[in-house]
């Protein structure tokens, strides 16, 4: 079995690309940098295409479905005809017509598959590489504080930052032992404003982190990891931060994080690769 992802040699961080990172550890000596040479084109996001053209239609195609790639958000794209459309609407272009189309969770699969209506569909939920994320790696030193987390990979509104302000506000009145950090994109004017909190909170912002290995090294020094993002279909950091020992508090339990929740619950296996690869694997061959 030989795949070619696209995307494979590029550089870029994001959803997208950070899975394309674990399915090609998951399936080390089977990935190819020449699409000819694939038995299957796997697509990890529609955002990652240049142009729907490049797609081998003579290989089996695999499209990986994530959520709503909203047209405020991205740009349209060339489709099979040359002109250029939105990206959802490539995305349903390209799903009626791939081998299978790979949903990031069931609630994403309820979501959006009457719109899509993909020749056929199967949900694998995200996995995360367990070496990295896990409890037992360096950390870094905090005493007796007690450290709420916070990551978010862009500033959408649905990332839930505002329920963190005002959360760890009642906290911090209760216990003024805690430490919030905070990791991603955010505007430059909360650096100086100390993100506009005003009663003594200590909070750190610790930038925006690309190295997994320094993510993880956040993460299990911490005690707490915010979940507050609405209508994520299968959060990768949430699920990192689980792996990496923390304890979840959970301000919003919309899209696929209760499914998260659920699996890590029932087995805390369940988000190392091997089960990712394996689902994969399955689906792969039986097309």
């Amino acid at each position: 079995m030989k795949i070619y992802i696209e995307g494979n040699n590029s550089n870029k961080i994001g959803g997208g690309w950070s899975f394309r990172d674990s399915f090609r550890k998951c399936f080390d000596g089977q990935i190819v940098d020449n699409p000819q040479e694939a038995d299957f084109y796997l697509i990890p996001s529609v955002s990652m295409l240049p142009k729907l053209s490049v797609i081998p239609w003579d290989k089996k195609v695999v499209l990986r479905v994530d959520n709503v790639l909203k047209k405020s958000c991205n740009r349209d794209i060339h489709d099979f005809g040359g002109e250029k459309v939105s990206l959802m609407l490539a995305m349903k272009q390209i799903a009626q017509k791939a081998n299978l189309t790979v949903f990031q969770s069931q609630w994403a699969k309820d979501y959006l598959e009457p719109y899509l209506k993909p020749k056929k569909s199967v949900v694998i939920l995200n996995s995360v590489d367990e070496t990295i994320f896990n409890p037992d790696g360096r950390k870094i030193p905090v005493g007796k504080k007690t450290i709420y987390f916070y990551s978010r990979s862009s500033n959408h509104d649905n990332k839930g930052w505002h329920k963190i302000y005002y959360d760890f506000q009642y906290r911090y009145r209760e216990d003024s032992n805690l430490e919030l950090w905070i990791i991603g994109r955010f505007s430059l004017e909360n650096i100086p404003n100390n993100f506009d909190f005003f009663n003594g909170e200590i909070i750190k912002y610790l930038g925006y982190i690309t190295d997994p290995e320094a993510m993880a090294m956040y993460m299990r020094s911490a005690d707490f990891i915010y979940v507050p993002y609405s209508f994520d279909a299968c959060s990768n950091t949430t699920i990192e931060g689980l792996m990496s020992g923390c304890i979840p508090k959970i301000l919003d339990n919309s899209g696929g994080t209760k499914e998260i929740l659920d699996k890590f619950k029932n087995k805390k296996d369940y988000f190392k690769l091997e089960r990712m690869k394996r689902e994969y694997k399955i689906n792969l061959e039986g097309l």
